[in-house]
C-alpha cells in the first residue's frame, strides 16, 4: 500500500514538472515572440525614418524657406526678424541654421569622421581624443578648391538628411490646426544650391548686401582684418546663388533677392514686403492658404 502512494507522489511530481516547463516555455516564446515584434517595429521605424529624411515626405504640410548669401549679408538677421515678428511672419515654427548642423555632424556622426579621415589622412584626426580636428582640416581645404569639393561632397548629403530629419521631427511634433497659414520651417545656409538643397525647398531667398557693407559688418561684428574678409567674399563669388543671383531669379532657383544695405527696421519692411508677394514662393507654395 504504501509502495502504490510512493508511486503516485512520483507520478503527481513528474506531471508537475513537465506543466511547470511547459508555462515557463510558453511564457519564454511568448517574451520571445514580444521582444521579436518590437525588433521588427523598431526596423521600420528606422526605415520610415529613412525614408522621411531623403525626400520632402512627412514634410508636405511645411513650407520650408532656404535663406541663402554671402558672408556678411545678414543671413542671420534674417531668420532672427522671421522668427520673432509672428505679427509679420506668422507660423514660422522652427529655424535651422545649417552651420549647427555641420558642427553636430562633424562631432558625433562616425561614418563622416571615417569618411574625412580617409579621404584627407590621419592628421585631421586628434591624437588626444580621436575626434575631427577642424583646425587641421581647414588648412587643407580653405587653400585647395579640390579638397575643399571632396570635403563637400562627403559632408552635405549627409547635412541635407539631417536637416530633412529636423523638419520631419517638427512636422509631427508640431500641433498646428490653423485653416489659414501652413507652418514654415526656415533653413539659413550659406551656400545652398551647390549643396543641392534647393530642390526641397518652396522658397529660396537669397540676401544681398553690398561688397563694402559685408566688410564693415565683418570687421565690426566679428573682428576680421580686411585681407581676411575680401578674401572670404572672393572666395564665395564662385557660389550659385551667391556670384550670380540675377541668373538664379531668372531660371526659377532663386525666388526672390532681399537688399539689406541699410538698417534693421527697413530690412524688416523688405522681408515682409517679399513674405507677403506669391511669386516670393514656388507656385502654390505661399503658406498663405486662403
Amino acid at each position: 500500500m504504501k509502495e502504490k502512494i510512493r508511486n503516485v507522489s512520483w507520478r503527481l511530481i513528474i506531471v508537475s514538472i513537465l506543466m511547470f516547463s511547459k508555462i515557463v516555455k510558453s511564457a519564454f516564446c511568448s517574451s520571445e515572440k514580444r521582444a521579436l515584434l518590437t525588433s521588427r517595429r523598431a526596423f521600420v521605424s528606422f526605415e520610415k525614418e529613412k525614408m522621411w529624411c531623403t525626400e520632402r515626405n512627412g514634410t508636405e504640410d511645411l513650407r520650408l524657406l532656404g535663406i541663402c548669401g554671402g558672408i556678411g549679408s545678414g543671413k542671420s538677421a534674417a531668420c532672427s526678424i522671421l522668427s520673432s515678428n509672428p505679427q509679420l511672419f506668422p507660423n514660422v515654427v522652427r529655424c535651422i541654421d545649417s552651420d549647427k548642423v555641420a558642427h553636430d555632424i562633424y562631432s558625433s556622426n562616425k561614418e563622416v569622421i571615417n569618411e574625412i579621415q580617409e579621404a584627407f589622412g590621419n592628421d585631421v584626426i586628434s591624437c588626444e581624443n580621436g575626434e575631427l580636428d577642424r583646425g587641421e582640416l581647414g588648412k587643407i581645404v580653405f587653400h585647395d578648391i579640390h579638397s575643399m569639393n571632396t570635403l563637400e561632397g562627403i559632408v552635405w548629403p549627409h547635412m541635407k538628411n539631417k536637416i530633412l530629419n529636423l523638419c520631419c521631427k517638427t512636422e509631427r511634433s508640431t500641433s498646428f490646426d490653423s485653416n489659414v497659414h501652413a507652418p514654415v520651417v526656415v533653413i539659413e545656409a550659406a551656400v545652398m544650391i551647390d549643396a543641392g538643397w534647393h530642390d526641397i525647398l518652396d522658397g529660396l531667398w537669397v540676401i544681398e548686401s553690398s561688397e563694402s557693407t559685408q566688410q564693415q559688418r565683418l570687421n565690426e561684428h566679428r573682428g576680421l582684418v580686411i585681407q581676411d574678409v575680401i578674401q572670404r567674399i572672393t572666395s564665395q563669388r564662385m557660389r550659385r546663388g551667391i556670384g550670380n543671383p540675377d541668373e538664379e531669379l531668372q531660371n526659377g532657383v532663386v525666388t526672390a533677392i532681399i537688399e539689406n544695405n541699410g538698417s534693421i527696421e527697413l530690412f524688416k519692411q523688405f522681408l515682409a514686403k517679399t513674405w507677403e508677394d506669391p511669386s516670393s514662393w514656388k507656385q502654390s507654395k505661399h503658406p498663405k492658404l486662403q
